[in-house]
């Protein structure tokens, strides 16, 4: 899957080897707007979608997640939606990936709350 962000020169994943890398997913509308602006619990509502429309492309899950990095604007917020990607791990009987999370100034776009980009391991 190399579908690029238009005007950026990024994909939203690459395969590589065994292992899928998904580039720093946001809430963004299909028209470029930002999805829910300032709401956290929605805006991760909607990467989870994004990711799960992502990996079912490459047959794979939760359980093939291996590192989740997080990006974050606001800590209330990315607090109140994180517990959404917990159950998602959680409903697939996933084991949780390392992660990380870092504070950031800004993201794309005035509105967002948190971007997270993952890396799926594919192989057996």
């Amino acid at each position: 899957m190399r579908k690029l962000y238009s005007g950026y020169g990024v994909a939203s994943a690459t395969l590589a080897g065994d292992y899928l890398y998904i580039g720093g997913l946001t809430a963004f509308n299909d028209d470029g707007s930002v999805y829910a602006p300032l709401d956290g619990k929605r805006q991760m509502a909607k990467i989870i979608a994004r990711l799960t429309i992502i990996l079912n492309k490459h047959d794979a899950n939760a359980t093939h997640i291996v590192k989740v990095n997080s990006f974050v604007t606001d800590w209330n917020e990315f607090n109140m939606g994180y517990p959404l990607l917990v159950a998602w791990f959680d409903e697939q009987g996933a084991e949780y990936a390392s992660g990380t999370a870092v504070g950031v100034t800004s993201l794309a776009a005035a509105g967002l709350v948190v971007e997270i980009d993952f890396v799926a391991y594919l192989g057996e």
